[in-house]
């Protein structure tokens, strides 16, 4: 009976380490239409203050939220302006273009579309001259999604009623 055996040492030891380490480099950069590897989550950007969005509160399950980011650059100066969306039964964000309504970029979230009970989300903008921009950031630079929860406006309303007698 043969007993393989494999004995790294030396120089194939060198050579394992450059492989192994080039096929984590291929697996952590696959990605599925539309989508982008987690890896844009810890790049570092400046922050801007030429970007500004407001999160709408709440966002009721089954409703369609308009999500909206007021942008301060000269319009032929973006080159890309995308928000990154995932709900908690996704995998990975899914890159979608904004689209622009009297000076606001806008994606409208429908939830048929991205069923789940959570959403997260940021916003990327790529400009032809003065470079990509995120938000929203936390203090090092690193994009910080915003999240939150569908909730049902009947059940909303009706808690909101008992809190405010």
């Amino acid at each position: 009976m043969f007993k393989n055996k494999l004995t790294i040492t030396g120089m194939g030891k060198l050579n394992y380490i450059l492989v192994l380490s080039l096929i984590l480099v291929v697996l952590n950069g696959q990605t599925t239409p539309n989508s982008k590897p987690v890896g844009i989550l810890h790049l570092l950007f400046k922050p801007s203050e030429k970007l500004i969005h407001h999160s709408p509160e709440p966002f009721f399950l089954n409703r369609l939220i308009e999500l909206e980011l007021f942008i301060d650059f000269p319009k032929d100066s973006l080159e890309t302006i995308s928000i990154f969306i995932k709900t908690d039964q996704m995998d990975q964000f899914q890159e979608q273009p904004l689209v622009e309504k009297r000076g606001i970029h806008i994606f409208k979230l429908n939830q048929k579309a991205y069923p789940g009970i959570t959403v997260e989300y940021f916003y990327y903008v790529k400009t032809y001259s003065q470079g990509s921009y995120a938000y929203p950031l936390n203090d090092k630079g690193e994009i910080s999604p915003i999240s939150q929860r569908f909730i049902d406006p009947v059940k909303y309303y009706k808690w909101k009623k008992i809190l405010n007698r």
